[in-house]
């Protein structure tokens, strides 16, 4: 009896101090930087699906991987975004209203473009967030969270 309590007392201060490790390890990590006004967008590539409609609004001309460089417009608003995020779906029809008003507007329709990127989504889950909310702006896939993690991992929304 004495001896199993040893062992429970043993698995307990094991178990303690591999939280305390885990704990330091996760806070001495750097948290990433978002960033800020005026900051230079990173480099990244993104996988496009597009189809015939999105290339027209984006300016190009035929699939394949993409950076932000390549698509013609003054001014790319990016909305990093979840279909699992609850906000990001109530979100959704003021998103469809500015991207709208946007393109309805002679002064900014060419000039100012809107795409998603779907942070850990895939692009059959993004298919059916554009379907469910009717998103007529480009959503891009970032199954791996490599675009979320160099815009700084911001939160969704």
């Amino acid at each position: 009896m004495i001896s199993l309590i040893k062992r429970h007392s043993i698995n307990a201060i094991c178990a303690f101090a591999l939280c305390i490790a885990f704990v330091s390890a996760v806070a001495a990590q750097e948290t990433p930087k978002l960033a800020a006004v005026g900051d230079a967008l990173p480099s990244f590539k993104i996988l496009a699906g597009l189809d015939s409609s999105e290339l027209a609004y984006l300016g190009l001309k035929e699939n394949g991987d993409i950076s932000p460089a390549d698509i013609k417009a003054d001014l790319i608003m990016i909305e990093i975004l979840s279909i699992y995020c609850v906000s990001c779906q109530a979100e959704a029809p003021y998103m469809n209203k500015l991207y709208a008003k946007i393109e309805s507007d002679p002064e900014t329709k060419d000039k100012v473009k809107i795409i998603g990127i779907g942070a850990g989504n895939s692009p059959l889950e993004l298919t059916s967030f554009k379907d469910s909310f009717v998103v007529k702006y480009p959503l891009f896939p970032d199954g791996n969270f490599d675009i979320h993690t160099l815009m700084g991992e911001p939160r969704t929304p």
